[in-house]
């Protein structure tokens, strides 16, 4: 799993590029951008700075990306670029 990026003046760009991998992936389903998203969704999860409501989410949605990049990952389930 990648490093969580940190964005100590601009936190809300963690969430920005979180909603445009995922958006990405309905294109191609990629196992990397799966993963990237992850780390995007674990920075909004771990930042103080966000609502508690907002960070409980990013962290359910974090599960959700890793369970989805694990899937996609296994022989046999190749993703198919569009």
């Amino acid at each position: 799993m990648q490093n969580v990026p940190e964005y100590p003046e601009q936190p809300e760009l963690a969430l920005v590029a979180a909603l445009t991998l995922i958006s990405r992936y309905s294109c191609c389903q990629s196992p990397a951008l799966a993963d990237a998203a992850v780390s995007q969704l674990q920075a909004v999860a771990n930042d103080a700075r966000f609502s508690e409501e907002l960070r409980e989410c990013a962290e359910r949605l974090a599960g959700f990306w890793l369970q989805r990049s694990a899937v996609m990952g296994e022989p046999g389930n190749a993703a198919v670029l569009h």
